[in-house]
């Protein structure tokens, strides 16, 4: 089914996105190719953050309370799936980690910088880039492309 634009009417506002990601339709062909094309331009940060954008809205469309909040540590491994599932639409694959205080302290093979702390050269690609939340634990956010 057509997403209703044109290849040539790219936008990659991430919410535009989202709300294309998270549809029960397809993304007609010749647009997502384009818009993948162009995710390819962006600087690795800002599509890192376009994809959190866009995760976020999928959370809060399925699992958001009346005020639209998400607790991402009440979900569980279906939750992700289910995501997923969409997020494949643009070849991605959400991974969450979720570490306890303790293992993230003591453990220095499971610590991830922060994308908002790293030092982001020519060589970072998206495997290298991780959303860490603190909360009762420590929750880790990356993607990779799939």
């Amino acid at each position: 089914m057509s997403c209703g634009y044109s290849a040539n009417e790219i936008s990659l506002d991430a919410y535009e996105i989202a709300n294309l990601v998270f549809s029960s339709d397809d993304i007609e062909k010749e647009y997502l190719d384009s818009m993948l094309q162009s995710f390819k331009t962006l600087y690795i940060k800002t599509y890192f953050e376009m994809l959190l954008i866009i995760t976020t809205e999928g959370l809060k469309k399925y699992y958001g309370d009346n005020e639209q909040k998400v607790n991402i540590g009440n979900l569980n491994h279906g939750n992700i799936v289910l995501i997923n599932s969409f997020l494949k639409k643009i070849n991605i694959e959400l991974i969450v980690n979720v570490h306890s205080p303790t293992e993230w302290n003591f453990n220095d093979s499971i610590k991830k910088t922060d994308f908002r702390h790293l030092l982001i050269t020519t060589s970072t690609t998206l495997n290298d880039m991780y959303f860490v939340l603190e909360r009762d634990s420590f929750i880790v956010i990356s993607f990779q492309k799939v």
